[in-house]
């Protein structure tokens, strides 16, 4: 098996010059350190991590913390796009992700438990149940965090601009004649959730339009079936008086009400106009396709990568600041002008 010393003949440099790139010193010139990687690589040095802890005083690990309503794993369309450009931007600098959970060797641990047996160097917490006490005890642990999902005190936020992206949703559809618009709701516990409904309720007060309880439905739970219920209760409470738009708090749900208002012969957009929030995959196929707001996922992982990094080399950042990513309308075929302007 090839040594340090190894890789120190064959390279050139010094047994120290070899050992501080392996160690992610600062102060190694980039030229030094390729060569040295491309050295080891062709004699097949791999350096042992327990070692390079004793040495630096890091695991170089970061967990991630990543549960969601939907159990769809790393395939979700929103939170996979996040945490791949995660992964990718600490593997820049050297680090390796693992997952956090409660169940670990047939045992149920809490995370800051499982977080000390893995020794991570930092934390992202991309879980919208995750309670404060349990983030707040791996933060007070000393371990690196930054949240992607839901706001904690000194842990920094990365999300998007859930207020303001949903305003501008709601003038689009002010402007193409809506006077009378709904909403399907995500989960108010959740921080999107809760920020799109209070933009909601601002759009409502700026432009002089009545709050209706008969065309507001708000969802327990991010499940198919919890949408499919609020969506067919959105539609019994306003029968008589329905809305001419919807604003659906995330796509899944806005495609599963298209979808249902289709089936009892509900024209979309021409009797209902409909957007959602996201823009997933299946929102630019979907039939009609949908109109909604874009998240830049990638942003989001990029960014929440950038403080983390930022606080493992010890820079100071406003802990408690929510960094926000703006998102984009992207119009398409479920949105058209409403056929009669209601006077209110």
């Amino acid at each position: 098996m090839a040594t340090i010393y190894d890789v120190a003949k064959e390279s050139g440099f010094s047994v120290a010059t070899v050992s501080k790139v392996f160690n992610r010193y600062s102060g190694v010139n980039d030229k030094t350190r390729e060569k040295v990687l491309i050295t080891a690589r062709r004699i097949g040095y791999v350096p042992i991590q327990s070692a390079q802890t004793l040495v630096t005083k890091k695991s170089w690990l970061i967990g991630v913390i990543f549960k969601e309503d939907l159990n769809q794993g790393l395939i979700h369309p929103h939170f996979g796009g996040v945490l791949e450009t995660f992964k990718l931007e600490m593997e820049k600098s050297g680090y390796d992700i693992i997952f956090i959970n409660r169940n670990f060797s047939n045992q149920n641990m809490r995370y800051l438990e499982h977080c000390r047996y893995r020794n991570v160097d930092g934390a992202l917490l991309a879980s919208s149940t995750l309670p404060q006490e349990e983030a707040l005890a791996i933060h007070h642990a000393g371990i690196k965090c930054v949240s992607v999902e839901k706001n904690y005190p000194k842990i920094p936020t990365v999300i998007s601009t859930n207020h303001e992206g949903t305003m501008n949703a709601l003038k689009y559809l002010y402007s193409l004649g809506h006077r009378r618009i709904g909403i399907l709701n995500s989960p108010i516990g959740s921080l999107a959730g809760y920020e799109r409904f209070e933009a909601y309720k601002m759009f409502l007060k700026k432009y002089n339009l009545p709050y209706d309880p008969n065309i507001v439905s708000i969802c327990d739970t991010y499940t198919d079936e919890e949408g499919l219920i609020k969506a067919k209760e959105l539609v019994n409470k306003s029968k008589n008086n329905l809305p001419t738009a919807i604003f659906a708090g995330y796509d899944k749900i806005a495609i599963i009400l298209q979808s249902y208002l289709i089936s009892i012969g509900i024209s979309i957009p021409n009797d209902i106009s409909i957007i959602g929030f996201d823009d997933i995959e299946i929102a630019s196929i979907s039939t009609p396709t949908l109109t909604t707001l874009r998240q830049y996922r990638a942003e989001i992982g990029r960014k929440a990568a950038d403080l983390m990094k930022r606080q493992l080399n010890n820079e100071k950042i406003d802990t408690s600041e929510i960094f926000r990513i703006p998102t984009e309308l992207i119009i398409r075929e479920s949105t058209c002008r409403a056929r009669i302007i209601e006077r209110i």
